[in-house]
């Protein structure tokens, strides 16, 4: 069977109407296209008093660009951090093969010149061969513990630790941030994640074990998570936005940072030992223990012999 013999007899051998039909489609494609252009196309005059904004790359970005997800980026509002895309409109535009909004140049000169702040997730794709992390290190926040010397000193002793870990005052400039990069080729954003809140675990009772005066230490900068199924993006998880690095004049710490491996996460060294709590001995006083008297009933011959002898005993004693 040709392929022919599935539509109508006189669509097929009709030329007229077949010619027809074809300059209507492709009237109708033109007009789509130009509704198209003039939609995404403003007018010159639109041009002149709105320029776009743009930046170009320098090598600070580039390096920045390679580490992080390129998929989606937070930025710092007034309602707090919120991401370039949610989780629902980045499923739809990868579903359909439209292009996601891609962090700007210029934003990320902004950044670095503190005129906003930026944030990022890690690269989750598991080709992706290396992602950037950050070990945030919180002091009076929610419990309002902690001090700012008690932050830097706690990033001091990481840095015994890892020399080369980079390090930058928080946003607020109380608590401190950590950089460094983790090797995971071949690791997927599962994977990735999972180590890096074994690291997580570890750092905290680091901190418990020198005592040190601060609230809470925790990793950010963890991978963004897609699902796929039947060929489609069916769900996305994102990770926990961390800030990018803004010091840009130290681009060379940047470079030199602590690297770590999935595989050193995984590792023993960052098992994390319960401490075992010591049992208690409670001293209990001692028990009094009560001896029950036992009365012995004796015969009734037995008891007047015994009572006439004590009458014979006080007789003889008043006699004397």
């Amino acid at each position: 069977m040709t392929p022919l013999q599935y539509y109508s007899d006189n669509l097929v051998e009709n030329s007229d109407l077949t010619t027809d039909f074809r300059t209507y489609m492709n009237k109708k494609a033109a007009e789509r296209k130009l509704t198209r252009k003039k939609r995404s196309s403003p007018s010159k005059a639109a041009k002149s008093s709105v320029p776009r904004r743009r930046a170009k790359k320098t090598p600070e970005i580039e390096w920045l660009r390679g580490l992080i997800c390129p998929f989606v980026y937070g930025e710092r509002t007034p309602e707090g951090i919120r991401p370039s895309v949610t989780k629902n409109t980045l499923v739809g535009l990868w579903n359909i093969g439209l292009a996601l909004p891609s962090l700007p140049n210029y934003k990320l000169l902004d950044h670095f010149n503190n005129r906003e702040t930026l944030y990022f997730f890690g690269n989750g794709w598991s080709k992706a061969g290396r992602t950037l992390v950050m070990i945030d290190i919180d002091v009076l926040k929610s419990k309002g513990i902690g001090t700012a010397e008690g932050a830097l000193d706690f990033a001091n002793h990481l840095k015994q630790i890892w020399p080369n870990l980079y390090l930058e005052r928080s946003t607020n400039g109380k608590g401190m941030h950590g950089y460094f990069i983790l090797w995971k080729k071949n690791s997927d954003a599962p994977r990735t994640n999972s180590a890096l809140k074994r690291l997580e675990a570890w750092l905290r009772a680091e901190a418990q074990k020198i005592k040190a005066d601060i609230e809470q230490v925790e990793i950010k900068g963890t991978c963004l998570d897609m699902s796929f199924g039947s060929g489609t993006l069916e769900s996305v998880k994102y990770g926990f936005f961390a800030k990018l690095p803004r010091e840009v004049a130290r681009f060379d710490e940047w470079e030199a940072t602590t690297k770590l491996r999935v595989q050193d996460l995984e590792g023993r060294q960052f098992d994390v030992v319960e401490p075992i709590e010591p049992i208690s001995v409670v001293n209990l006083p001692t028990p009094v223990v009560k001896v029950p008297i036992s009365v012995v009933n004796l015969p009734t011959p037995v008891v007047k012999v015994l009572a006439s002898a004590v009458s014979v005993k006080k007789t003889s004693v008043n006699g004397a």
